[in-house]
């Protein structure tokens, strides 16, 4: 028997798809009046589509069964399948029991009771999607999406030689940790813009910020921190990704999963794996050391880890690139996090280069940003002494510090017009008007909560505050001046935050209530 219009499953067996259908589930039920002269009073039809999978694609199809109706008894009718030309069969005993008791519902499906092949969503989807027959033997429902895209091939890039694609000769160096790329189309003997040295020196400004801020942290759940192992360090994930996400100097850009995969007996495992996720091609040698000690480093990062806790978690690695490219500076930042029992299992703590013995599939996710660097720094240069015992450098770690650790930290006192408040060249201290209104900028104040208790003070004489005014990252307030004689409301803000611990933080800079 064949389709009509030769449309629908081949091969096809229609009593399979009669079983496939669950009439209580029916789409379209209709009770009519049987016509004059036929023995039953109504007859009752139940349209139910089903899934039919065959040699030539997968098809939704449409099986309807009928049953008559004479004085409240219920009798068995015909089932058939739109189509399907020159084929009936009584309907089911089962069938019948159920569309008995089935409500008028639905409307009257028109041609879509016809076969219809139903797009498949497959592994090789992202291949599929551009076979010229995808929309007729292969895609994606009407209201369904493509799968989660899976984890990509990773392997070290090659250079290309196509004429039109000509790449220019790169010099590039790493910091001694190889936390820090500075890659140059100009090589070591030619000076770059004062531009490029100015951003690139905001990096190592940055970068010396990051690790002191992590270096102070004790680890979650540490209270008395009694060695440096307590305390965070750059491969941490979960502190390093609060930093990232939270303090708004990276821009996301990309985020991708990767597989690198190597072979067993290979000798290159380390060289080739920095090579591929950094995403240029590196030398053997004394270009990659600083590299080949981070993966070391990782490695014992992990080991000591896992020792100290019992259990595996994740830890990542950031490193940021300076690149001068025909006279164009510009920074990106790349953050690889890699599960530390994969780390364990592959980085061997030795010597870095070294044979793997057995095949390896490791899984590394990696995050792409560009990198804003605080504006307030962008003029350092030299070497980082000049600026570790500056305020502002002081203040870039102590926010640092506080997405890390989510503790509170006070940043800046601004005006209604939204400008900060500071000290003056001729004035170290910073004057606030007394009746105006001003806002405390600074992170995790928390909630004042249902019982308002929260505090501001300027040099002991408290501030008026309003709860509405109070968020986890600001605390509006109107300036008040001491009333007793000879004294002035002179110091830093002070801000109590009313929570259990009673915790009360300040801020460094001075102000004066006039």
């Amino acid at each position: 028997m064949p389709w009509t219009n030769n449309l629908g499953p081949d091969p096809f067996d229609p009593d399979a798809a009669v079983a496939l259908a669950d009439f209580s589930q029916a789409e379209y039920v209709t009770t009519y009046n049987a016509p004059p002269g036929q023995n039953a009073n109504q007859t009752r039809k139940a349209y139910k589509f089903v899934t039919y999978v065959s040699a030539n694609g997968t098809w939704r199809i449409c099986v309807v069964a009928d049953i008559h109706i004479a004085a409240g008894v219920f009798r068995a009718g015909h089932t058939w399948i739109p189509g399907w030309e020159n084929w009936e069969a009584q309907t089911t005993a089962a069938n019948l029991a159920t569309v008995s008791g089935l409500a008028n519902v639905g409307t009257f499906p028109g041609d879509s009771r016809y076969p219809q092949l139903q797009p498949q969503i497959t592994d090789n989807w992202e291949e599929d999607k551009d076979d010229p027959d995808f929309n007729s033997t292969i895609g994606i429902l009407a209201n369904q999406t493509p799968p989660a895209p899976k984890p990509l091939p990773l392997s070290p890039p090659s250079t290309s030689t196509a004429q039109g694609n000509r790449p220019i000769a790169k010099y590039f160096v790493f910091n001694e940790t190889g936390n820090i790329l500075i890659a140059s189309t100009v090589d070591g003997k030619s000076a770059l813009t004062q531009a490029a040295q100015d951003l690139f020196q905001e990096v190592s400004v940055f970068f010396a910020a990051l690790t002191k801020a992590l270096s102070k942290t004790p680890r979650d759940g540490v209270t008395n921190p009694t060695n440096f192992m307590d305390y965070y360090t750059l491969y941490d994930y979960e502190p390093m990704e609060a930093i990232i996400q939270q303090s708004g100097m990276f821009i996301a850009m990309n985020r991708e999963d990767y597989i690198f995969t190597q072979n067993a007996g290979s000798a290159t495992f380390n060289t080739d794996l920095i090579a591929s996720v950094l995403g240029f091609a590196v030398t053997d040698g004394a270009d990659i050391a600083a590299l080949t000690n981070v993966l070391r480093s990782m490695g014992k990062q992990a080991v000591v880890s896992y020792n100290r806790t019992g259990k595996t978690t994740k830890m990542g690695h950031l490193t940021f690139i300076c690149e001068y490219l025909l006279g164009m500076p510009m920074v990106s930042v790349e953050y690889y996090s890699i599960d530390e029992d994969q780390v364990e299992t592959v980085v061997n703590v030795g010597p870095c280069v070294s044979t793997t013995t057995e095949a390896i599939n490791l899984a590394i996710h990696k995050d792409t940003f560009m990198f804003v660097p605080p504006a307030w720094i962008a003029k350092y240069s030299g070497d980082l002494g000049s600026v570790a015992d500056n305020a502002q450098f002081q203040q870039l770690v102590s926010e640092l510090a506080a997405y890390a650790s989510g503790a509170p930290v006070v940043v800046s006192v601004k005006d209604g017009k939204q400008d900060d408040v500071g000290p003056t060249p001729d004035n170290i201290v910073a004057t606030l008007t007394s009746g105006s209104s001003y806002a405390i900028e600074g992170i995790n104040f928390g909630s004042p909560g249902t019982t308002f208790t929260g505090t501001v003070s300027i040099g002991g004489v408290a501030q008026t505050m309003a709860k509405t005014g109070w968020t986890d990252t600001s605390i509006t307030f109107t300036a008040v001046k001491s009333t007793t004689p000879g004294q002035t409301a002179t110091g830093p803000v002070v801000v109590g935050l009313g929570d259990a611990a009673n915790t009360v933080v300040s801020g460094t800079t001075i102000y004066s209530v006039a």
